[in-house]
């Protein structure tokens, strides 16, 4: 199981979402989740919240409960570093 290691917000995340929730409409929270994943490099973002497959940028939006484990275990998410 990989550690939990939460980031702290920063200026470059609220820039981020702002620009985000601007260019598709999200709501804040929502663009907040994107701009954090892309801030990070993050390729992959899971979540029940948005479409499942949609992209933003080189993000793409997996819905665990759309697919099998299986599929699921197919999909490319690179193992997140720890923030330094």
């Amino acid at each position: 199981m990989l550690p939990w290691a939460p980031i702290e917000i920063n200026p470059d995340i609220l820039e981020r979402a702002w620009f985000i929730e601007s260019r598709y409409g999200l709501s804040w929270w929502d663009a907040l989740l994107v701009g954090s994943a892309q801030t990070l490099g993050r390729r992959t973002l899971i979540t029940e919240e948005l479409q499942h497959g949609q992209t933003f940028d080189n993000l793409t939006v997996i819905n665990p409960f759309r697919d099998t484990p299986s599929e699921l275990s197919s999909t490319p998410m690179p193992i997140p570093s720890t923030p330094s």
